[in-house]
């Protein structure tokens, strides 16, 4: 934005309400003004809506969850005064006054393009107006009160205001308020007279698949995106070349998400087009022990880090190639390559040595320093290679002498790994039933393949994973409130002032689960914060920390 005021304040009224139930004290129901939509070029690679006057459930939910986090009662009337305060720093507006009673209940934000000479997006707010001379007056306010140098311009009978100095426009047509780079308010104005995102049937498609209570909603076009990164001028033709490769594995189709919210949770869905042979999701997290406090999951590990490493290599290749004309004579670019170092350090070559590994995950637990236990398990494809690369990671370990003088590596007892010991450290490697396994500890490699209990037997778990949307098998767990008790057990943790101002606000927090999924022949991925009653004492500190 171009002015202080706008730059600070519309944006965070729009975000401040949607986020933290603003309105407060007010049970009169708004109008809801028009679709923002309806200014949104037909082709614009991005766009997301959100809702800025929420009302009935989701605004007590809004404020029931908002309260939980931040320890308000009335979480939407603090944000407020930090947006007077704000105001009041160089105008005589304020919320009340100024601008709710025209802003309507939705705003979007959207895309439609690169300026690669300032590499900035040209983008652009659009929010709708219950009375369009009202919001117009108040961009008359701000900019007078504020003092900007502005022009006064036109583009197909729509008066704007342009900024002199960093080019934004700033405006009212059809009811909504736009404000942006000079282009996208352009392509608003033209998308509000013509074909705009609304008649746009994928679009229009994906944003109908969000719920009809979210927060906000988002519409992104993968190849749209594709051919905008393309367009740049400074791509090299070895750069194009690489990006072509890379997005050919990208199926076609539209990327959707949305944000919903209850009482106690903040949850973010999506789905994307499924790739061609895309594996099923794997419920290895849910084998680890039932105490965990963090686990995580993913599926095919070792075709994720060769493929990436292929991609990797390929574009250091080039890079390097180019650069072999400026090194001085007699100078070895191989020193130079990050693959070859590691190899020469450690024996393992990355791209043929972890090929091996299917699907992996890792997990801690326990709530005291000396309790602390971890495991990693990579589900092997091929035994005969987990050994080789576990002997070679040995025989590395072994030659760092300094790892040795403070540890000692031996193998372990069943002669399938080994172990590395400096009291009260344990470390033990190795490959067994099918799975190479580190555990460290006071978790043992059989404690890691064959736990009394598991997480699949946990109530806490199934509660939270519960909450994932349909179809997502979980691959993330955080339990809040385990991790900051190992934390808080440290000596002098809670003496910390900035962990002091913090606490409040992680102790609101019960826990973070992530999943992933496919419906049909999309993949659907699935985030949930749950939040809770802070049991932490020192609540200002949290709530202070959203205040604009």
């Amino acid at each position: 934005m171009h002015s202080k005021l706008l730059r600070l304040a519309l944006p965070v009224a729009i975000l401040a309400i949607a986020l933290f139930a603003a309105a407060c004290g007010s049970d009169d129901e708004p109008e809801s003004g028009p679709d923002p939509i309806a200014m949104v070029p037909a082709d614009a690679p991005f766009y997301m809506e959100m809702v800025v006057r929420p009302e009935g459930e989701l605004k007590d939910n809004l404020e029931s969850a908002v309260g939980k986090l931040t320890g308000e009662d009335d979480p939407g009337a603090q944000i407020i005064d930090g947006l007077n305060s704000s105001l009041a720093e160089d105008t005589d507006l304020n919320y009340e006054d100024d601008i709710k009673p025209w802003l309507g209940s939705r705003a979007g934000v959207f895309v439609s393009g690169f300026q690669f000479d300032t590499e900035q997006p040209d983008a652009a707010l659009v929010v709708a107006t219950t009375d369009s001379d009202a919001a117009q007056g108040f961009v008359d306010s701000t900019l007078e009160e504020s003092g900007d140098t502005t022009s006064d311009e036109t583009y197909e009978g729509v008066s704007y205001k342009l900024d002199s100095e960093d080019g934004t426009a700033i405006g009212v047509d059809n009811d909504f308020l736009i404000v942006g780079t000079e282009q996208a308010f352009k392509a608003a104005v033209d998308a509000g007279s013509g074909d705009s995102l609304a008649d746009n049937g994928d679009a229009t498609a994906a944003l109908d698949e969000a719920p009809d209570d979210s927060v906000f909603s988002m519409y992104a076009d993968g190849a749209a995106i594709t051919d905008l990164i393309k367009s740049s001028p400074d791509l090299s033709a070895q750069e194009s070349k690489q990006l072509d490769e890379a997005f050919a594995q990208i199926p076609d189709g539209p990327v959707e998400a949305w944000g919903t919210v209850t009482d106690s949770s903040f949850s973010v869905e999506g789905s994307a087009p499924t790739p061609d042979d895309a594996p099923a999701a794997t419920d290895l997290i849910t084998t680890f022990p039932a105490d965990s406090w963090f686990a995580t999951a993913s599926t095919d590990v070792g075709e994720q880090i060769t493929t990436q490493l292929q991609q990797f290599q390929k574009g250091f290749e080039a890079s390097l190639k180019q650069a072999k004309s400026q090194l001085p004579p007699g100078v070895d670019a191989s020193q130079f390559d990050p693959f070859n170092q590691i190899e020469k350090k450690t024996g393992l070559n990355l791209e043929k040595d972890l090929g091996w590994i299917g699907d992996a995950g890792a997990f801690f637990e326990g709530t005291s320093v000396l309790g602390v236990g971890a495991g990693v398990v990579a589900e092997s494809n091929d035994d005969k290679a987990a050994t080789a690369a576990l002997d070679k990671l040995q025989a590395s370990l072994e030659k760092n002498r300094s790892l040795r003088r403070q540890a000692e590596i031996a193998p372990n007892s069943k002669g399938d790994g080994f172990t590395v010991s400096a009291p009260p450290f344990t470390a033990e490697f190795a490959v067994r039933d099918g799975k190479a396994v580190m555990a460290a500890g006071s978790e043992n490699v059989d404690s890691v393949l064959d736990p009394d209990e598991t997480l699949a037997d946990s109530d806490r778990f199934s509660a939270a994973t519960g909450n994932l949307a349909d179809g997502a098998t979980p691959t993330f767990f955080l339990d809040m409130p385990s991790l900051l008790a190992l934390i808080e057990s440290q000596q002098g943790a809670t003496d910390d002032p900035d962990y002091a101002q913090a606490a409040p606000y992680l102790h609101a927090i019960d826990y973070m689960v992530a999943g992933t999924g496919t419906s049909g022949d999309r993949t659907v991925g699935s985030f949930v914060l749950g939040v809770k009653e802070s049991d932490d004492a020192g609540s200002d500190a949290a709530a202070a920390m959203i205040t604009p």
